[in-house]
């Protein structure tokens, strides 16, 4: 019982040192990442920066994640807001964003081309000509009996008698 108590013990303090040197090791591995701050420029989007940044469009997420109390909607940046993004120490860019914007603008649907002057509209005057002219759908019922009521009613289609 005495050694069954004691192997027990041992495995136990055996567990926590390995659990503790195993986090150690890991704080250590992993590179401690920093913040770079990037002004929004037209045309760009989370996606664009992204790829940017990490080498794949699809992590627009981490960005999303680090600046949701600025970006309600991931879909929506506006030009001039300024993003956190974390990075490796020591990132370098892989090509020169602007260049890159500059290049493609108007050819996808997300990175649509910024206008810069408002289009001309000439629009001439038309003429409109009904062509089907407006009647009363209900018109005011004569009193029974007065001759009015019978002149104003239609002739009978050819063939029948009229009413009598």
């Amino acid at each position: 019982m005495k050694k069954g108590m004691i192997l027990a013990v041992a495995v136990v303090g055996l567990l926590v040192s390995l659990a503790l040197y195993g986090q150690e090791a890991a704080t250590a591995a992993a590179p401690q990442k920093t913040l770079r701050l990037h002004t929004v420029k037209a045309g760009e989007n989370l996606h664009l920066l992204a790829g940017f940044y990490y080498g794949d469009a699809r992590q627009w997420e981490k960005i999303w994640k680090l600046n949701k109390k600025e970006v309600r909607n991931p879909n929506w940046i506006r030009v001039g807001q300024v993003l956190k993004i974390e990075v490796a120490p020591g990132w370098q860019a892989k090509f020169d964003l602007d260049k890159y914007i500059a290049e493609t603008a108007g050819k996808t649907p997300a990175m649509k081309k910024v206008v810069t002057k408002q289009p001309t509209v000439v629009r001439e005057k038309e003429d409109v000509h009904p062509t089907v002219m407006p009647r009363l759908l209900e018109e005011a019922k004569p009193e029974e009996g007065s001759p009015s009521q019978q002149q104003q009613q239609p002739p009978p289609p050819s063939g029948e008698q009229p009413p009598q």
